[in-house]
């Protein structure tokens, strides 16, 4: 039961880093018109960096931790979808977009499409290497 609740766990934090990812790269509209930076872009594009160099170490370390050796951390690869939609929903229910300039281009929604089709490609890359033992 504990290793269940490990899965779903790391499944819940990969989810939040795509959500987190998608939502900064969809809202840059609304972060430039609430702070005022003008070249808020950049900063989301430097910050979608850091959380992608940041994430993969960190999910990295917990999945070797977590998941251990065990063929089932394999699951995560579909486990996080079902909390990725919530994320999602709870975001568009609770800050819907209400100025029509807000609403971010359509070629934003196709790029987190591919992001989404690829991601479990990156998970499965973070549970094998992180299942590999090290033999010396």
């Amino acid at each position: 039961m504990a290793y269940i609740l490990k899965l779903n766990g790391v499944s819940l934090i990969y989810a939040f880093v795509l959500f987190v990812h998608t939502e900064l790269m969809a809202n840059v509209y609304r972060i430039e018109r609430l702070t005022g930076w003008e070249h808020a872009g950049k900063l989301v594009d430097a910050a979608n960096i850091a959380l992608f160099v940041c994430s993969t170490v960190l999910l990295f370390v917990i999945s070797k931790r977590w998941t251990g050796q065990r063929k089932w951390r394999y699951v995560t690869t579909v486990l996080w979808f079902p909390y990725f939609c919530v994320l999602i929903r709870a975001f568009t229910a609770m800050y819907p977009i209400t100025d029509p300039q807000d609403m971010p281009l359509p070629v934003v929604g196709l790029i987190a499409l591919g992001e989404t089709l690829i991601f479990p490609l990156y998970i499965a890359g973070i549970q094998f290497l992180s299942g590999i033992r090290r033999g010396i």
